[in-house]
């Protein structure tokens, strides 16, 4: 089984149509399930909002994610993470989100339209989509 682990921004973009994601979109297409921490819904609804989209929209979109809902501390994860490189709250728990899930990065794909938040994921052996 193929999964991705995506990152807010790629739903975002894909929720405005940017054309950067355009591209992207078809890509995830060919993964079997697609994932995300359950922030993914805070950070696409505010996007969702600050932005007039309907949050019908945004929910649908969301909907399209399967959740992952850490259930312990992901410290050790997060250290893994910041012994790289600094990278913002959110963008860093969705590493260690992925980390938790796949912590060899050996199974999961990542993605993220956040060029840094890549570049660390690469490091982390995560391979893009």
């Amino acid at each position: 089984m193929k999964v991705a682990y995506i990152d807010s921004s790629v739903v975002v973009g894909l929720m405005f149509s940017e054309i950067e994601t355009q591209s992207l979109e078809k890509r995830l297409m060919k993964f079997d399930e697609l994932i995300s921490s359950n922030l993914l819904e805070a950070e696409v609804m505010s996007a969702a909002v600050r932005e007039g989209v309907p949050l019908e929209h945004a929910v649908k979109l969301i909907k399209s994610v399967s959740l992952y809902y850490a259930s312990s501390d992901l410290i050790e994860e997060l250290r893994r993470v910041f012994k790289i490189d600094y990278i913002r709250g959110a963008d860093a728990y969705h590493l260690a989100c992925a980390l938790a899930l796949d912590p060899t990065a050996e199974e999961l794909y990542f993605s993220s339209t956040d060029k840094k938040q890549m570049a660390i994921a690469s490091s982390l052996g995560f391979k893009p989509v």
